[in-house]
């Protein structure tokens, strides 16, 4: 019942934000994310004449391993690495949330030279490995990955 509450409020609260032009979450089966899965975020919509901020949201277990988390992204123009922090050394978890559920948020305007908003989607892929691993095929306690874009007024 508290989650659904909380969700509710969240909705709301980012529906009342007239900045927003696009969100959308992708929901991991199971909270795992094979190596091989691509999550794809399409953005056809988007007027490329406005200038946009560009956040990339990460739900997870608070059971996650690792300190970070290694993605790649690709757009129509370009591919880039990008290693987003979940906790800090000690295992203090960056991201809010109640219970066993954080969220982190990261603005992600830069990556890619700016032109993730000039493209028709973009696409992330956990790309994880660890000690002699070249990859970590299942990671473990990942929720959901969310994209939202608002319209810069700066």
């Amino acid at each position: 019942m508290k989650k659904a509450v909380f969700f509710i409020t969240l909705f709301v609260f980012i529906s009342c934000n007239k900045n927003n032009v696009y969100q959308q979450f992708f929901d991991i089966p199971e909270n795992t994310w094979h190596k091989d899965s691509l999550i794809n975020f399409e953005l056809n919509d988007l007027d490329t004449a406005i200038n946009y901020k560009v956040f990339l949201n990460i739900r997870h277990g608070v059971e996650y391993k690792y300190q970070n988390i290694f993605l790649f992204s690709k757009t129509d123009y370009n591919k880039d690495t990008l290693e987003i922090y979940l906790c800090d050394n000690g295992g203090k978890w960056y991201g809010k949330g109640w219970g066993d559920v954080k969220e982190v948020t990261v603005d992600i305007s830069n990556v890619n030279d700016k032109k993730i908003t000039k493209s028709s989607g973009v696409f992330f892929e956990q790309a994880m490995r660890y000690g002699d691993k070249e990859s970590i095929d299942n990671l473990q306690h990942i929720h959901s990955l969310g994209i939202l874009i608002q319209q810069n007024n700066d």
